[in-house]
């Protein structure tokens, strides 16, 4: 499926052929002027690690997450050893990368040090999630932003939305309200929490635009593999599922191959929905793989990028 009339050119030679020159912001905005479809992907540091080149076409960018503790401690130990940092440096040969920073977790030794020797040139700036007694230095992802911008004054710098509100706001209008700070503090563009309810993913791009937050926005997409994979998926991120949707992805469970198409199926449905009611908003979608290739490589030959 191609927005363009003219067919995109391989997302692997725009992004390693022009990223020495061009900021990752700029890779995104220009597919959005030509309207030209493309994805994105987050993986998790793994041993061995993943190989991403059964994925074609490669994707715009691949996002590292800081999920393990064990990067950290690897990091204060030996910053050349840690797992994230090692992993980022291979794939920069292959596509532009997005490191995950957070607030919480971090030190302020820590956030110093990443920046220090992690040549990071596309960042996520996030809250993150507490997992110990760490001091952190900001305690929202909008501190961070400012002083990611400060300190990084050429990096592009993403942030997360949230559809469905993130659980601490105050009120759906709160978050909106902090989401445009930290685009006003100097984020770049916007990667959306998950959701499974187009309507309610077109409604926030609507709010947003309406808030004059018009940074470029990447849907967050998760196929499901298993049902254990959403039972777990959206308890640790809080995500509302339809009764009506939880009832069919349920009553599939027990059958590998039924799951897993329905999974298929409705992630398609959901991305062209989004697409057909966002046609100005929406060029890219990110994936959020789980470390399952498997699937996106599906979902990926499914939609032809």
């Amino acid at each position: 499926m191609e927005r363009s009339e003219e067919k995109a050119g391989n997302p692997l030679e725009i992004s390693k052929g022009a990223f020495g020159e061009k900021k990752l912001i700029e890779v995104i905005q220009d597919r959005a002027r030509r309207k030209e479809l493309f994805y994105s992907i987050e993986v998790t540091p793994s041993d061995p690690p993943l190989n991403l080149d059964s994925l074609q076409p490669p994707p715009l960018f691949a996002s590292i997450t800081w999920i393990s503790d064990k990067n950290l401690v690897a990091f204060r130990k030996d910053p050349q050893s840690c797992p994230a940092l090692q992993w980022m440096k291979v794939l920069r040969e292959k596509f532009p990368v997005l490191s995950h920073l957070t607030c919480l977790n971090m030190t302020p030794e820590d956030l110093e040090g990443i920046v220090e020797v992690g040549d990071l040139k596309s960042i996520l700036a996030l809250q993150g999630d507490a997992s110990g007694p760490a001091p952190a230095r900001f305690e929202h992802a909008v501190d961070l932003v400012r002083w990611l911008r400060q300190r990084l004054p050429d990096a592009t710098i993403g942030v997360a939305g949230y559809p469905h509100t993130h659980f601490l706001a105050l009120s759906p209008l709160d978050d909106l309200h902090r989401l445009r700070e930290k685009v006003e503090a100097g984020a770049d563009f916007i990667i959306t929490q998950i959701t499974f309810s187009s309507s309610d993913f077109i409604g926030f791009v609507r709010k947003c635009r309406f808030l004059k937050i018009t940074c470029p926005m990447l849907p967050g997409v998760f196929i499901p593999p298993t049902f254990e994979s959403l039972l777990f998926v959206t308890k640790i991120s809080r995500i509302p599922v339809e009764e009506e949707l939880w009832e069919k992805f349920k009553s599939k469970k027990d059958d590998l191959e039924a799951f897993q198409e329905f999974s298929l199926n409705e992630a398609e449905k959901w991305m062209k929905e989004v697409l057909a009611e966002c046609p100005e908003d929406v060029f890219g979608f990110h994936i959020f793989t789980w470390n399952n290739l498997e699937m996106t490589e599906k979902l990926i030959k499914r939609f032809k990028f």
